[in-house]
Parts: structure tokens; C-alpha cells; sequence
């Protein structure tokens, strides 16, 4: 597989839109000699600043600025990596090339993004379901990533200083020393009960695939046909358990307000978006036994974004409130330690 192309360009954080058009001059087929372009910010990101380009006669490109200091939570080298072997199987997004600090990517003409309450729906979740279990079928290489992840972030999480003493007070609620001390714990209860999975889809849970780990309807996009749902995003994908993947996005059902006594999916909802995985000649054992396992990764997951979220809290220049944010993430594994009864 050829490497893609790089550009000497590095985009400052509010790039003008004659930098935008030199990236896209630069690495994007068709663009060579465009004198200017339509420049339009792309909302529903928090983690990279995204600009849609489009000009009469060229296909549109979007161009991706990396958040500042991200490489604490990304390892942009094999993502992009990842990027490029998806783009060459068809997958995602044409990978155009790659600049000092960013990208520029294909745009989906006729996609756009799910709304959270489509993603709920039952007709949507059906499809959601069938793409992922696809997605699931990927080459994956090297052994499941979750909780190295997790032991890195929450310990450069806990180590974090931050300015302004409500920063300081909020930070140190969040007990993330303590949170790192009884990850052990938690994994070992995690492995123990992938151990006693028996049936055909519960051990489905625990196979290592190439999760996407960042499932929330801004990575869903819908096209003219809504059966064939296109994924986006893929910063966070890693080999990890196909059972974490569900609880990811389980939890994405919340959004970013994270109200779990709100919108985190009923049982009902969680038992059609895992009969859905598993299809329909699914035996109800399997798809008990799947969803109980699914159910348990809910809680990794929450400490997964919530100490993303203090890491971007300290480094992020967008507007965005990420202690906020990690508050409720963490919030959310005693929510669902009550919900489970554990």
C-alpha cells in the first residue's frame, strides 16, 4: 500500500481560509489549481477543529487540524495508518494525505450525520447494529488495547496540574488516584465473567476485533440508503472486545449532557441493539448472556472518556466544558454500578 502524501504545512488554531486551501491544493486530487474555495467549519467535534471545502467542479474535501496536545490520547501515526488501510478496503473517506498537524479527507456527498434520537430508534438501531457486527469482521492486529489505555490516561490524568483554584477543586473530586488503584479490581472481574460465557454469542463479546470506540451519531452517517450506514472517525479504533464496542456505544445514547436517568437506553432497547448484533437465528440465551457481558464493560468505558475528558479539560483549546463533561462520565459508572446491582 502506497504511503500517503505529506505537506510541509502546519494549520495554526483559527487557520484562514487561504491555509485551508493550500492544504487541499496540495493533497487533494482535483484541487491543484483551485484559486479559492466555500469554507465551512464542521460542528459536533471535540477533539479536532474540521472544515468542509467545497468549490463549483471539485469534489469537497474535509480538512481535519489536530487538537492541540492529542497525541497524549491519540497515536496519530497509527491511525492514520489504520485511516489509510480502511480508505484502500473502501471503508471510509478517501485519505487524501497528511500534513504537519492534520489531514485532508474525502467528504461523503449525499451523508450527513444521525441525530441522537435517530440513533434510538428501533429501525436505526437495527441497521447501527449490522454495520458494526461488518465493521467487527475487519483485520485486526495485536492484542486488546482497553486496559493499558485506561491505566495511561488515568495516570496522566491523576498527574495533571491545572490553573484557578475551582480547576484544582474539581480535579481532585474526581479521586482519579483511586480510580487508577481499583482498575486491577475491575479488570479482573471483567475477565473472570468472560470466562464463564458458554454460549456462541456470549464468547462473540469477548472475541478482540477492531473496535471503533467512539460510536456516537456524529460518527454515523446516514446516506440515501439507510441500511448502509458509513462510519467516520476512527482516532479511538483499536483491537479491543466487540462487547465494549456495544457498551460504547450504549453509553453514546446520552450524548454529551451524559443524563443516563434520561436517555441511556431501557432494556428493552439494549436487548434489540444486541439481537440485532447477533441476527436473528439468535437463540435468547445468547443474546442474554451477550447483553450481561455488554452491560459489565459499561462501567471501563465511562472511566475510558472520563479521563480523556480531564486530559483534553487541561490541553484543549475548544470551547468546550471537558471537566464538565468528565464529571458526569465518572458519574456514570456509580449510575450504572446501581443499575447493575453491582
Amino acid at each position: 500500500m502506497t504511503a500517503p502524501p505529506r505537506l510541509p504545512l502546519r494549520l495554526p488554531d483559527d487557520p484562514p481560509a487561504a491555509l485551508l486551501l493550500r492544504a487541499a491544493r496540495g493533497l487533494a486530487p482535483g484541487w491543484e489549481d483551485a484559486e479559492q474555495a466555500t469554507v465551512e467549519p464542521v460542528e459536533g467535534g471535540i477533539t479536532n477543529l474540521l472544515f468542509r471545502l467545497s468549490a463549483p467542479g471539485r469534489p469537497t474535501v474535509l480538512v481535519r487540524r489536530y487538537g492541540h496536545n492529542t497525541e497524549l490520547v491519540i497515536n496519530r501515526e497509527a491511525e492514520n495508518a489504520l485511516f489509510a488501510r480502511l480508505s484502500a478496503l473502501g471503508v471510509s473517506p478517501p485519505l487524501h494525505g497528511l500534513f504537519e498537524n492534520g489531514r485532508v479527507e474525502g467528504w461523503l456527498d449525499g451523508h450527513r450525520a444521525m441525530t441522537p434520537a435517530e440513533m434510538a430508534a428501533p429501525e436505526h438501531q437495527h441497521n447501527i447494529a449490522r454495520a458494526l457486527r461488518r465493521w467487527h469482521s475487519l483485520p485486526v492486529e495485536g492484542p486488546p488495547s482497553l486496559w493499558d489505555t485506561l491505566t495511561r490516561w488515568l495516570t496522566e490524568a491523576a498527574a495533571l496540574e491545572f490553573e484557578g483554584a475551582e480547576d484544582r477543586a474539581r480535579h481532585a473530586a474526581l479521586d482519579l488516584p483511586g480510580r487508577l488503584a481499583a482498575l486491577n479490581a475491575l479488570r479482573e472481574e471483567i475477565e473472570a465473567a468472560a470466562d464463564t460465557l458458554q454460549t456462541p454469542g456470549g464468547q462473540l463479546g469477548r472475541r478482540v476485533v477492531l473496535a471503533h470506540n467512539d460510536l456516537l451519531s456524529g460518527n454515523i452517517l446516514i446516506g440515501p440508503d439507510p441500511a448502509l450506514l458509513r462510519f467516520i472517525d476512527y482516532e479511538y479504533a483499536a483491537p479491543s472486545y466487540a462487547a465494549a464496542d456495544l457498551a460504547n456505544h450504549l453509553n453514546e445514547y446520552a450524548g454529551f449532557e451524559a443524563d443516563y436517568d434520561r436517555d441511556f437506553p431501557d432494556a428493552a432497547a439494549r436487548r434489540r441493539l444486541v439481537q440485532a448484533y447477533l441476527g436473528e437465528g439468535a437463540a435468547e440465551e445468547e443474546v442474554r448472556e451477550l447483553g450481561a457481558f455488554v452491560e459489565r464493560l459499561l462501567i471501563p468505558n465511562h472511566l475510558f472518556w472520563g479521563a480523556w475528558s480531564v486530559i483534553q479539560a487541561r490541553y484543549s483549546p475548544i470551547s468546550f466544558d471537558f471537566l464538565g463533561y468528565a464529571e458526569r462520565r465518572f458519574g456514570g459508572v456509580g449510575w450504572h454500578r446501581r443499575m447493575l446491582g453491582r
